[in-house]
Protein backbone atom coordinates (compact mmCIF):
# COMPACT_ATOMS: atom_id res chain seq x y z
CA UNK A 1 0.00 0.00 0.00
CA UNK A 2 1.35 3.40 -1.22
CA UNK A 3 1.29 6.19 1.62
CA UNK A 4 -1.06 8.17 0.10
CA UNK A 5 -3.51 4.84 0.78
CA UNK A 6 -2.03 4.55 4.71
CA UNK A 7 -2.32 8.13 5.05
CA UNK A 8 -6.17 7.84 3.54
CA UNK A 9 -6.87 4.28 5.66
CA UNK A 10 -5.73 5.99 9.03
CA UNK A 11 -8.06 9.41 8.10
CA UNK A 12 -11.01 6.42 7.44
CA UNK A 13 -10.61 5.06 10.80
CA UNK A 14 -10.02 7.85 13.00
CA UNK A 15 -13.56 9.49 11.54
CA UNK A 16 -15.34 6.20 12.26
CA UNK A 17 -13.70 5.94 15.92
CA UNK A 18 -14.45 9.28 17.10
CA UNK A 19 -18.20 9.88 15.26
CA UNK A 20 -20.69 10.36 17.32
CA UNK A 21 -23.12 9.13 14.50
CA UNK A 22 -24.79 6.33 13.54
CA UNK A 23 -21.52 3.72 13.21
CA UNK A 24 -23.69 1.59 11.15
CA UNK A 25 -24.33 4.39 8.42
CA UNK A 26 -20.37 5.32 8.31
CA UNK A 27 -19.72 1.28 7.70
CA UNK A 28 -22.30 1.08 4.86
CA UNK A 29 -20.80 4.30 3.29
CA UNK A 30 -16.84 2.92 4.10
CA UNK A 31 -18.06 -0.57 2.61
CA UNK A 32 -20.21 0.76 -0.13
CA UNK A 33 -22.69 -2.09 1.10
CA UNK A 34 -25.57 -2.87 3.46
CA UNK A 35 -24.57 -4.18 6.91
CA UNK A 36 -26.92 -6.86 8.44
CA UNK A 37 -26.44 -7.78 11.87
CA UNK A 38 -25.86 -11.47 13.42
CA UNK A 39 -26.53 -11.67 16.37
CA UNK A 40 -24.13 -14.53 18.31
CA UNK A 41 -25.15 -14.64 21.86
CA UNK A 42 -27.74 -12.54 24.07
CA UNK A 43 -28.23 -12.72 27.87
CA UNK A 44 -30.88 -11.84 30.09
CA UNK A 45 -28.77 -11.60 33.95
CA UNK A 46 -30.21 -11.72 36.99
CA UNK A 47 -29.02 -7.68 37.25
CA UNK A 48 -30.93 -4.73 35.39
CA UNK A 49 -29.21 -5.37 32.29
CA UNK A 50 -28.44 -7.80 29.57
CA UNK A 51 -25.49 -8.45 27.62
CA UNK A 52 -25.52 -8.65 23.63
CA UNK A 53 -22.44 -9.72 21.63
CA UNK A 54 -23.21 -9.68 17.39
CA UNK A 55 -21.54 -8.90 14.36
CA UNK A 56 -22.15 -7.01 11.43
CA UNK A 57 -21.09 -8.38 8.14
CA UNK A 58 -21.52 -6.79 5.17
CA UNK A 59 -24.37 -8.27 3.10
CA UNK A 60 -22.85 -8.83 -0.75
CA UNK A 61 -19.34 -9.91 0.89
CA UNK A 62 -20.15 -11.82 3.76
CA UNK A 63 -17.08 -9.64 5.59
CA UNK A 64 -17.39 -9.14 9.10
CA UNK A 65 -16.64 -5.26 9.06
CA UNK A 66 -17.23 -4.82 13.37
CA UNK A 67 -17.32 -7.15 16.49
CA UNK A 68 -19.90 -5.34 18.72
CA UNK A 69 -20.27 -5.99 22.41
CA UNK A 70 -23.62 -4.26 24.25
CA UNK A 71 -24.98 -4.06 27.64
CA UNK A 72 -28.91 -3.48 27.55
CA UNK A 73 -30.76 -1.55 30.09
CA UNK A 74 -34.07 -2.46 29.27
CA UNK A 75 -36.30 -0.21 31.52
CA UNK A 76 -34.47 2.69 29.55
CA UNK A 77 -34.72 1.82 26.23
CA UNK A 78 -38.00 2.85 24.55
CA UNK A 79 -40.02 -0.42 24.33
CA UNK A 80 -40.17 -0.23 20.54
CA UNK A 81 -36.73 0.05 20.45
CA UNK A 82 -35.87 -2.81 22.97
CA UNK A 83 -38.24 -4.71 20.99
CA UNK A 84 -37.01 -5.12 18.09
CA UNK A 85 -33.47 -4.87 19.28
CA UNK A 86 -33.60 -7.71 21.96
CA UNK A 87 -36.74 -9.64 20.57
CA UNK A 88 -36.35 -9.61 16.49
CA UNK A 89 -32.55 -9.22 16.71
CA UNK A 90 -32.51 -6.30 14.63
CA UNK A 91 -28.92 -3.90 14.13
CA UNK A 92 -28.89 -1.72 16.87
CA UNK A 93 -27.84 1.02 14.36
CA UNK A 94 -30.76 -0.03 11.78
CA UNK A 95 -33.72 0.08 14.42
CA UNK A 96 -32.15 3.66 15.61
CA UNK A 97 -32.27 5.17 12.07
CA UNK A 98 -35.57 3.31 11.39
CA UNK A 99 -37.09 4.58 14.59
CA UNK A 100 -36.03 8.35 14.45
CA UNK A 101 -36.40 8.37 18.33
CA UNK A 102 -34.31 10.98 19.73
CA UNK A 103 -31.15 9.57 21.51
CA UNK A 104 -27.58 10.98 22.78
CA UNK A 105 -24.25 9.45 22.02
CA UNK A 106 -21.26 10.08 24.23
CA UNK A 107 -18.01 9.13 23.14
CA UNK A 108 -16.20 7.22 26.10
CA UNK A 109 -12.90 5.59 24.61
CA UNK A 110 -11.76 5.04 21.11
CA UNK A 111 -8.29 4.02 19.50
CA UNK A 112 -6.17 1.12 18.54
CA UNK A 113 -5.35 -2.17 20.88
CA UNK A 114 -3.07 -4.58 20.13
CA UNK A 115 -4.89 -8.25 19.44
CA UNK A 116 -3.57 -9.81 23.10
CA UNK A 117 -5.15 -6.79 24.39
CA UNK A 118 -8.58 -7.08 23.54
CA UNK A 119 -11.25 -6.48 26.16
CA UNK A 120 -14.92 -7.16 26.56
CA UNK A 121 -16.67 -4.25 28.99
CA UNK A 122 -16.14 -5.90 31.76
CA UNK A 123 -12.25 -5.74 30.93
CA UNK A 124 -11.89 -9.06 30.62
CA UNK A 125 -9.54 -10.79 27.75
CA UNK A 126 -11.78 -11.09 24.73
CA UNK A 127 -11.52 -12.80 21.34
CA UNK A 128 -12.42 -11.48 18.45
CA UNK A 129 -13.45 -12.95 14.95
CA UNK A 130 -10.56 -10.75 12.48
CA UNK A 131 -7.57 -11.55 15.37
CA UNK A 132 -5.04 -12.06 13.12
CA UNK A 133 -3.87 -8.20 13.04
CA UNK A 134 -1.96 -6.77 15.10
CA UNK A 135 -3.99 -3.57 15.98
CA UNK A 136 -7.65 -3.61 16.05
CA UNK A 137 -9.08 -0.11 15.92
CA UNK A 138 -11.83 0.11 18.30
CA UNK A 139 -14.91 2.98 19.95
CA UNK A 140 -16.68 2.57 23.45
CA UNK A 141 -19.69 5.00 23.71
CA UNK A 142 -23.32 4.95 25.47
CA UNK A 143 -26.78 5.57 24.11
CA UNK A 144 -29.25 7.28 26.22
CA UNK A 145 -32.62 8.00 25.24
CA UNK A 146 -35.14 11.53 25.40
CA UNK A 147 -34.21 14.03 27.90
CA UNK A 148 -33.29 10.72 30.99
CA UNK A 149 -30.08 11.39 31.34
CA UNK A 150 -29.25 7.31 32.30
CA UNK A 151 -27.59 4.89 29.86
CA UNK A 152 -29.52 3.12 28.12
CA UNK A 153 -27.18 1.05 25.50
CA UNK A 154 -23.42 0.79 26.31
CA UNK A 155 -21.25 -0.46 22.76
CA UNK A 156 -17.97 -1.61 22.80
CA UNK A 157 -17.11 -2.34 18.39
CA UNK A 158 -14.11 -3.42 17.44
CA UNK A 159 -13.71 -2.58 13.77
CA UNK A 160 -12.31 -5.33 11.11
CA UNK A 161 -8.94 -3.69 10.06
CA UNK A 162 -9.64 -5.53 6.51
CA UNK A 163 -12.33 -3.17 5.63
CA UNK A 164 -10.82 -0.08 4.48
CA UNK A 165 -7.64 -2.29 3.65
CA UNK A 166 -10.17 -3.83 0.69
CA UNK A 167 -11.26 -0.71 -0.07
CA UNK A 168 -8.89 1.21 -1.02
CA UNK A 169 -6.92 -1.43 -2.54
CA UNK A 170 -9.92 -2.02 -5.08
CA UNK A 171 -10.22 1.74 -6.01
CA UNK A 172 -8.84 4.30 -3.41
CA UNK A 173 -9.83 7.48 -5.81
CA UNK A 174 -13.76 6.06 -5.43
CA UNK A 175 -13.20 4.99 -1.44
CA UNK A 176 -11.79 8.68 -1.18
CA UNK A 177 -14.84 10.50 -2.95
CA UNK A 178 -17.33 8.42 -0.85
CA UNK A 179 -15.81 9.98 2.17
CA UNK A 180 -16.36 13.69 1.20
CA UNK A 181 -19.62 13.76 0.56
Amino acid sequence: MDEEAIRLKKLIFQLLMTSESRTTDLLELIASDTMKAVIVKQEHTDSMYELRESYLIAERSWMPVSQNLAILYPERIPEQIYRRIAVDGEGIGHVLRGTQVPNRRELLHYGWRNVDEIVDLFGKPYRLQFHTHPQIPYKEYTISFFSDQRIGIHLLEYFNPELISSQVTRDPIACHESTTE
